[in-house]
């Protein structure tokens, strides 16, 4: 697992469906043959950076979701404002 472990187990539900779609749906983008050759998670970066006319909805949407899950992390607690000075 790429998140921190602190990560509350209150989490637990969207980092399995986060995993879930980066094993099964991510794959699919980078079979599809409008989509070039991508060894690298941070080549969807360049892929964003570069979009192609030709790319089918299927794949923009899970480049889309891809991109968003790599770089996002869950926030559910907060710390104690109380105890601050």
């Amino acid at each position: 697992m790429d998140d921190a472990p602190w990560v509350p187990v209150v989490n637990e539900g969207f980092l399995t469906k986060k995993f879930m779609f980066m094993s099964t749906d991510r794959p699919l983008f980078y079979n599809c043959p409008c989509a070039p050759t991508l060894d690298f998670d941070w080549d969807l970066w360049q892929m964003e950076l570069s979009k192609t006319e030709d790319m089918c909805n299927r794949c923009f949407w899970i480049k889309k979701v891809g991109l968003f899950l790599r770089d996002f992390r869950c926030a559910t607690s907060f710390p104690p404002f109380d105890n601050w000075q």
